[in-house]
């Protein structure tokens, strides 16, 4: 598969060592200094989202708006999703 990792930080990185160790291409790393677009997940498979909570939302609907499937590992950002709840029953 190839896999974005949104929140290129410790664990995301941890997480791309797992990935490849299994046969799994990354094919992007973005994070605060480096983010990215919904255009930009054209050819994912996956997201896995180790990004802050208050971007986490805003790179989920990223995903949504590219119809790629994210896996949100993010810690602390439900109070951010407040208001969105709509979108992530879809």
């Amino acid at each position: 598969m190839k896999i974005a990792i949104s929140g290129y930080g410790k664990m995301g990185k941890e997480s791309e060592e797992f990935l490849v160790k299994r046969g799994h291409t990354k094919s992007l790393a973005f994070n605060l200094a480096n983010p990215h677009k919904a255009d930009d997940l054209k050819g994912t498979d996956v997201v896995i989202e180790f990004s802050e909570p208050n971007v986490a939302v805003d790179n989920i609907f990223k995903c949504f708006e590219s119809n790629v499937p994210v896996v949100v590992g993010t810690t602390g950002w439900y109070p951010f999703a407040r208001g969105a709840r709509s979108m992530f029953i879809r």
